[in-house]
């Protein structure tokens, strides 16, 4: 089994001084759908949420280790029997897959990562940082669990080839629980 991990950047924060260059309002909006889904009063930094099910303050690591203990006793109700990026020169990045499994009432989340990325903050509270960042989020693709498909990101933001990833992810509409993952290579195709 394996831990994925996706850093979506909200947007709420950029009024402070500083923009972050990967924030965003749908992934704000994103969280604001885990505080419905979770029933938590509200939407705060750092939150981490294991498996769309258990939220907690991110720099708590007893919480986190109880976490992912827990999520990787679980067995996966869907799995990928195929999983393919491709990245053709100036046309964008095609992710073909195929289900197995029960994915009945459920999304499939594609993201599109930057492995790592360091940005200075030159100003606002934490001016004069150096932040590194991991599996930063900077395309996400909803949409309906089928059997198999494909979706393709749009040109940008795209980051190098040697920096990123696509991490999928099946989520039941209802709850929010992802149900199953992976993590996809990409292939530079002509």
């Amino acid at each position: 089994k394996k831990i994925f991990s996706l850093a979506y950047h909200v947007d709420y924060w950029n009024r402070l001084g500083w923009t972050d260059p990967f924030s965003s309002a749908a992934f704000s909006n994103r969280q604001h759908q885990y505080v419905s889904a979770l029933n938590i009063n509200g939407a705060y930094t750092p939150q981490m949420v294991v498996n769309g099910s258990r939220e907690f303050v991110g720099s708590d690591k007893n919480a986190l280790s109880t976490s992912l203990g827990n999520a990787l006793a679980e067995k996966a109700e869907t799995s990928f029997s195929e999983l393919e990026t491709l990245q053709e020169k100036q046309k964008g990045i095609k992710v073909k897959y195929k289900l197995e499994g029960n994915y009945s009432g459920a999304t499939i989340n594609f993201a599109l990562v930057s492995l790592s990325e360091t940005t200075d903050i030159k100003s606002g509270e934490n001016g004069g940082i150096t932040l590194t960042n991991e599996n930063i989020v900077r395309q996400l693709i909803t949409q309906k669990a089928n059997e198999k498909g494909e979706v393709i990101f749009a040109a940008s933001p795209v980051p190098a080839v040697n920096n990123a990833a696509v991490i999928v992810f099946i989520q039941r509409q209802k709850d929010l629980k992802i149900i199953g993952a992976a993590m996809a290579k990409f292939k530079m195709i002509n």
